[in-house]
């Protein structure tokens, strides 16, 4: 393994916040366990799965010998002049003044000889394969033991690696230093925050009497009482977590507790006196204002449905103005204790307290009345500083160029090729009938045909993806910055599309590591074979059908494989299991694209087999062919094999890519930090030492 690391304490995991190259390290080699394990836990499955195809799928060399005389060739060949090793063609065979009759070579081979050679084809196989079921459990269970290495390293410091991705502040940093130094390693109890104005400030619109009830009484019970819970050994383990963490990790009445102590402290927010006449409502002002004209059609309209949702509210609760994924302002509403944060709808920028005890003092049972006074005292400079942070935290991952995604996705592809290339080689004999490779050179036949293919076609995928992407943000496609997040339809139609594209490139790429394997050439060789026998335009066979796969491959990869991955990250409510949560969205994504996918690729692999089309002539001729002699499991032939090779492409393309726009995203916080310090040193030589704010105790 990579490495090993003792914990730290919390002074250390709070001084690591000031070094975040240590923290940098640690995920990365955390990753690479992941990822070079992971690789041999799929080799696993899927040669001990490939027992089950290759002795009970149909199989394509049963019926070849009376259906192809192309195709009987390289199986007689081993009964010719030729030498035993050598698979021929028609084509060959005339080159070597050979005479070549269907008739005469079927004569030449007699049913027991076909029964020899495919008894020993089988104990060849079976031999082969015995091998691969006792070593498929030894490689599970280095698999199981890196991801458990992965798990305890990827928790070396307590804080996520996506807090290191927020702007750094000099100021906060001095004053973490310092808080290091002074205070306990132990987190104190939760606080009631102090109000940002006075207790009669907002009247006449809100008295100082329910201030007093509401704030003094409501809300320092809500934090007692949590402060009581988090004592208790059963729930120990919140006692240094956040609010938010203990919203989304909790149900019953510990989240009542916690999710009532920050809605309140959000509530006080929203709030202030009213500087303009104590007739007029406050009015919103800067880019909330531009929003709500944007959504609303104006804030008269805004207030009017704001307003309903708060009346039409049947009993206790909140009602929140939010900004959703799509950037889009919703009025959402959330009974007792509920808010945006615990059920995940977007970030909160407004709320309005639907308890009675917020107005029951003045307005008694009257609800309008309470609205009434509320829009006096809204506090719009708070909304406009939670749009900021919004939009601060939404520029946090910095998106890659066009080139960067060229170079990144072609280097993702040279990866997957090599160490994938085994499960493509067995994938193609049983899809094919020929006998599995007994030779590690016989595995990796065609390697770099396949690594210097890959490169190019993840890299098309990968950049095409990306400017269809900014395209329908509405931006340049050659832009690294989106203007808007996209939905999960938009994701899946620049998925799917980029895909197609790609296959023009990968549709002769595949047809020629299939001849390579097939007559044994040289890469020139087969080219040049190829075009003269059949034709340049016969390098584009199987286009129909790879555009089809290509297609479905890349929705999995860029379309269902992010949603997915957000689904988990959400449902488990953990940034910290990025990781894990692309291996699971890659299982998922790409067992879908290979199920889907399948039955094309293995039209596409005997359309490509069949250079002269003696058999096969097109995508649907060999489609209704194969299900009318094969049935219709012989078209996911070679399925495990090809989910496994899809999941390990998905898994090690994603997290490549997470990987580089984090590090990338770091070095940019660290250049801005740097770029601060020295535009402030010089007011900070000149004025007074900073000085930090200790707690007490």
């Amino acid at each position: 393994f990579f490495s090993t690391s003792m914990a730290p304490s919390p002074s250390e995991s709070l001084l690591a916040r000031g070094q975040d190259a240590d923290h940098t390290s640690a995920e990365s080699k955390t990753q690479w366990n992941v990822l070079s394990l992971f690789g041999l836990g799929i080799a696993g499955i899927t040669a001990g799965t490939a027992v089950f195809e290759y002795n009970f799928l149909p199989r394509a060399t049963v019926n070849l010998y009376t259906m192809s005389p192309e195709m009987v060739v390289p199986t007689v060949g081993f009964h010719n002049t030729l030498g035993p090793s050598t698979h021929h063609t028609p084509s060959t065979l005339a080159r070597n003044n050979i005479a070549f009759s269907p008739i005469s070579v079927k004569s030449r081979v007699t049913a027991s000889e076909l029964r020899t050679h495919s008894h020993s084809g089988e104990r060849d196989a079976n031999s082969a394969l015995s091998m691969h079921r006792t070593w498929a459990p030894i490689l599970l269970a280095f698999s199981a033991v890196g991801a458990l290495v992965g798990l305890r390293t990827s928790r070396i410091t307590k804080q996520s690696k996506f807090d290191l991705l927020k702007p750094l502040d000099v100021d906060s940093r001095m004053c973490e230093l310092a808080m290091l130094v002074a205070s306990s390693e132990t987190k104190t109890a939760f606080e009631l925050p102090p109000l940002p104005y006075g207790h009669g400030d907002l009247a006449p619109h809100i008295s100082r009497e329910t201030i007093e009830y509401h704030y003094d009484k409501h809300h320092r019970a809500y934090v007692n009482k949590l402060n009581e819970l988090v004592a208790m050994p059963e729930h120990s383990k919140w006692r240094d977590k956040s609010l938010e963490a203990i919203m989304q990790g909790t149900k019953g009445v510990l989240f009542n507790q916690a999710a009532q102590v920050w809605n309140h402290n959000f509530y006080w927010k929203c709030l202030k006196p009213n500087g303009s006449p104590q007739t007029q409502p406050n009015l919103p002002e800067g880019t909330i204002a531009e929003m709500i004209e944007q959504e609303f059609g104006s804030f008269a309209s805004f207030k009017s449905a704001f307003t309903d949702t708060c009346l039409g509210h049947f009993g206790s609760g909140w009602v929140w103005l939010v900004c959703d994924k799509q950037g889009k302002l919703t009025i959402v509403q959330g009974h007792d204790a509920l808010n945006p944060i615990s059920s995940r709808q977007g970030t909160p920028l407004l709320c309005c307290d639907l308890w009675e005890h917020a107005y029951y003092v003045d307005q008694k049972n009257a609800r309008p009345a309470y609205m009434d006074s509320w829009w006096h005292v809204v506090n719009w400079d708070f909304v406009n500083e939670n749009v900021a942070e919004m939009n601060k935290k939404k520029a946090t991952m910095i998106s890659l160029s066009p080139m960067e995604e060229l170079w990144l996705g072609a280097f993702a592809g040279v990866v997957v090729a090599f160490m994938a290339m085994p499960l493509l080689t067995l994938k193609f004999c049983l899809q094919t009938g020929d006998a599995i490779p007994r030779s590690i050179t016989q595995w990796y036949t065609g390697v770099f045909v396949q690594a210097a293919s890959a490169a190019p076609i993840f890299a098309c995928q990968m950049v095409m993806n990306g400017m269809i992407q900014r395209l329908i943000s509405g931006t340049s496609p050659f832009s690294s910055k989106m203007k808007r997040k996209l939905d999960k339809k938009e994701l899946m139609v620049a998925a799917t599309v980029a895909g197609i594209i790609s296959s023009l490139i990968y549709t002769p790429v595949d047809l020629l590591t299939i001849q390579q394997q097939k007559l044994g050439l040289t890469l020139p060789g087969c080219v040049a074979y190829i075009v003269n026998e059949h034709g340049a335009a016969q390098l584009l066979r199987g286009a129909w059908a790879m555009a089809i796969r290509e297609g479905l491959f890349s929705l999995g990869m860029y379309g269902l494989t992010p949603i997915f991955a957000d689904m988990i990250i959400r449902k488990m409510g953990r940034k910290e299991t990025s990781m894990f949560a692309q291996l699971g969205a890659s299982c998922m994504a790409g067992t879908i694209a290979g199920i889907l996918a399948q039955p094309m690729d293995t039209v596409k692999t005997r359309v490509q087999s069949d250079m002269a089309g003696a058999v096969y002539r097109n995508m649907w001729q060999t489609h209704w062919l194969i299900i009318r002699n094969e049935g219709i499991c012989a078209l996911f032939a070679g399925v495990t094999v090809r989910v496994g090779i899809i999941i390990l492409a998905f898994f090690v393309t994603g997290i490549l890519r997470r990987w580089f726009q984090v590090n990338k995203t770091m070095r940019k916080n660290r250049q801005d930090m740097d770029r601060h310090i020295l535009e402030e040193l010089p007011a900070r030589l000149a004025g007074p030492a900073p000085t930090a704010t200790l707690p007490s105790g």
